[in-house]
């Protein structure tokens, strides 16, 4: 089988075409620069958070978008005042409990088995887990 590499002495370097970026043109070229995403690398993130503590205290059941609030059902305690961050797939939100209701009445703190209404400040979605910052 002749081709165009037939021709090239063995060990030579051969330049893959590039687009203005750097990246490599092709099949695999993309956000990665020529890498296959599936070989174990994963892309971070340029902000970086502080390792804080975590406890799950429950998941997101339901998200509301009209009035942005997810329904949660609680594994643990839970308090007005308390930071949580609410991680899943798609989402990553860190913020402090301003506002939790359980059937439309406001309440200050909610216990394992609620279903509590909580007031998100990003979107979020079903099966999302949450988490108490400690």
């Amino acid at each position: 089988m002749a081709g165009i590499y037939s021709k090239i002495p063995a060990g030579s370097f051969i330049p893959l075409p590039t687009s203005c970026h750097g990246n490599i043109i092709g099949r695999r070229g993309g956000i990665r620069g020529g890498q296959n995403l599936s070989s174990g690398t994963r892309y971070q993130s340029p902000v970086r958070r502080e390792k804080t503590m975590e406890t799950m205290i429950g998941k997101v059941i339901h998200y509301y978008p009209k009035i942005g609030v997810a329904a949660v059902i609680m594994e643990d305690h839970i308090a007005n005042g308390d930071r949580i961050h609410i991680r899943g797939p798609h989402d990553d939100v860190h913020q402090p409990v301003t506002s939790m209701e359980i059937e439309h009445i406001p309440i200050k703190e909610a216990d394992k088995g609620q279903d509590v209404g909580i007031k998100v400040i990003e979107r979020v979605h079903e099966g999302d887990a949450v988490f108490r910052e400690i």
